[in-house]
């Protein structure tokens, strides 16, 4: 399977962010600042190992992905051209709280801005089979008689 051009190899337990990668340079904010978008509320549940594409030494990426594999980003609050005009360093346009979750789709329309989406991109709404299974065990829902 490709995602957002890169191979997927495996697919890594989630509390392995908290763990194994707790101080990898982007994971760290899915850790501090939490994996859901601060726009659309879409929440990164799978830590996938991708392999590059293209290039002569393709490289890994351990990624954050929604259950319907919309890749989750890191966007910088101050964007770093704003940074880089006010004289903050390297360091501080870095800092974690200057950062936060966002999915792709989001990311990309916020852009370079500091101004918040117009539109927001509401997921699509997800009903697990537990509660499927509920609604059609329910008397009250399906099984009801129609009085004349």
């Amino acid at each position: 399977m490709i995602l957002y051009g890169k191979l997927l190899i495996e697919a890594l337990p989630l509390n392995d962010m908290y763990t194994t990668y707790r101080e990898h340079r982007r994971l760290k904010v899915f850790v501090h600042k939490g994996r859901k978008c601060v726009r659309c509320k879409r929440e990164g549940v799978l830590l996938l190992v991708t392999k590059e594409t293209k290039g002569k030494n393709p490289k890994l990426h351990v990624d954050l992905y929604t259950e319907d594999f919309v890749l989750m980003t890191v966007d910088h609050i101050t964007p770093k051209y704003v940074c880089k005009q006010a004289g903050w360093s390297k360091r501080a346009m870095e800092a974690v709280k200057n950062k936060q979750t966002m999915c792709e789709p989001c990311n990309n329309k916020k852009g370079h801005s500091t101004q918040a989406i117009v539109e927001i991109p509401t997921p699509p709404k997800r009903i697990g089979f537990e509660t499927i299974w509920r609604l059609v065990n329910n008397p009250n829902v399906f099984n009801r008689e129609v009085s004349a």
